[in-house]
């Protein structure tokens, strides 16, 4: 689910693993996730839309196959460009959302803290988590 948290007097949208209740800490290693159940049952109330989940990769996402079955997904990373396609944020365009000069450079010095590629691998898959 999508919560905002309070950093530093700020609030800070997050994405937190219904599965587990931890934080998603980089897009790469969460998923969006729903049952292809849950679809055709909204298709067929004339409402081609459907409600997700957000879990981690691994552990999370093999106990949410269990718990709901069938599924589609997408990497939150691929979700967000999606989003932000459907919505009409262009890339370049992004920055100019923010408020204040200032708040846009926190964002850049954040953004160049934690702007690191995680690995994942095969290990991790079958891990969980993060």
């Amino acid at each position: 689910m999508i919560k905002y948290e309070m950093i530093k007097g700020h609030t800070c949208p997050i994405v937190v693993c219904d599965i587990c209740g931890k934080e998603i800490t980089h897009g790469r290693l969460g998923m969006i996730f729903f049952t292809t159940e849950w679809f055709k049952e909204e298709f067929l109330k004339g409402r081609p839309t459907v409600e997700f989940i957000t879990i981690h990769k691994g552990d999370c996402d093999i106990l949410a196959k269990k718990k709901y079955g069938d599924n589609g997904f997408d990497e939150i990373s691929q979700f967000i460009v999606y989003l932000c396609h459907n919505l009409k944020l262009e890339p370049d365009s992004l920055e100019s959302y923010t408020t204040t000069e200032e708040e846009l450079e926190d964002i850049r010095q954040q953004w160049r803290k934690q702007n690191t590629r995680p690995v994942v691998d095969k290990s991790f898959r079958q891990g969980g988590g993060e």
